[in-house]
């Protein structure tokens, strides 16, 4: 069975390091592995880091659309974590391995599930952070 897991990567390919960034990280390298064996590496370039907004559910919509089946990086923005998991598509932390050595890890179940926003342990940045979430009485009406 034909597995494809990305990594976000800043130049791409199998020497590359994994980036703490997701949504805005230069390109991804994509590694197809069937039974354990690399099958075929491709860098995609990341064309959406530029844009305004919107760059975290582009990515990941288009991840799923190439048929990634698991994200390995380090931090993963709300929305973009919200795409992935209607997709069906795991994030894992790998950030600052060399994408061989993320991959290893990943094959083996050694990497750490990212399971909130912004970071891995259900922790992390992206708690309360942004779109003025958590921000106590600095919601509406508060101008």
């Amino acid at each position: 069975m034909e597995q494809k897991i990305a990594f976000s990567t800043v130049k791409g390919g199998i020497d590359d390091t994994v980036t703490e960034i997701f949504g805005r990280c230069p390109s991804f390298t994509i590694v197809s592995v069937r039974d354990g064996e690399i099958e075929n590496v491709e860098v995609m370039e990341n064309t959406f880091a530029s844009h305004a907004g919107g760059v975290g559910i582009a990515v990941s919509q288009e991840l799923a659309r190439r048929g990634v089946k698991a994200v390995v990086t380090g931090r993963v923005g709300f929305n973009a974590m919200e795409v992935l998991k209607k997709a069906g598509i795991p994030a894992y932390n790998g950030a600052n391995l060399k994408v061989e050595d993320a991959l290893r890890k990943f094959l083996n179940g050694e990497l750490e599930r990212i399971t909130e926003a912004g970071g891995g342990r259900g922790g992390g940045m992206g708690r309360g952070m942004g779109m003025g979430r958590g921000m106590g009485g600095m919601g509406r009406g508060w101008q």
